[in-house]
């Protein structure tokens, strides 16, 4: 019937979790409708000028911008950390240190090709969420 003080906790901070994660993608979402908004009405009258665009199609022109921003960072970050591995691998280091480091990282871009695959991200036991 009652919680424990302990899973109240969890309870809570899983809550807080969500909230803050909700506010965080509402944020952004908002973020990028203002700048195709007031950029929509500031390029409006020139796009309109000078390549015949209505201001819908100004509006579609900027949210494809936005998104092809997003999709760019996505995979400029996933060559960093491949490019951060490869680094490594030449880096001269301790062997035993470079080789647990490099396993390490084997795993995490596996767990980030995976999730991308799989449209999910497991929690493993010992992972920290929040």
């Amino acid at each position: 019937m009652g919680m424990t003080a302990e899973r109240q906790k969890i309870r809570a901070a899983e809550w807080l979790y969500r909230w803050n994660l909700s506010s965080s993608i509402i944020g952004i979402v908002f973020t990028i409708l203002t700048f195709m908004g007031v950029f929509t009405l500031v390029l409006g009258p020139i796009f309109t000028e000078r390549f015949g665009f209505t201001y819908f199609q100004t509006a579609l022109l900027l949210f494809l911008f936005v998104l092809g921003v997003i999709i760019g960072f996505g995979v400029y970050l996933d060559k960093v950390l491949k490019s951060l591995r490869a680094l490594l691998e030449a880096e001269a280091m301790d062997e035993s240190k470079k080789g647990v480091f490099l396993a390490e990282l084997d795993r995490s871009l596996a767990k980030v090709e995976q999730s991308i695959r799989e449209k999910s991200w497991p929690i493993e036991p010992h992972e920290r969420v929040y």
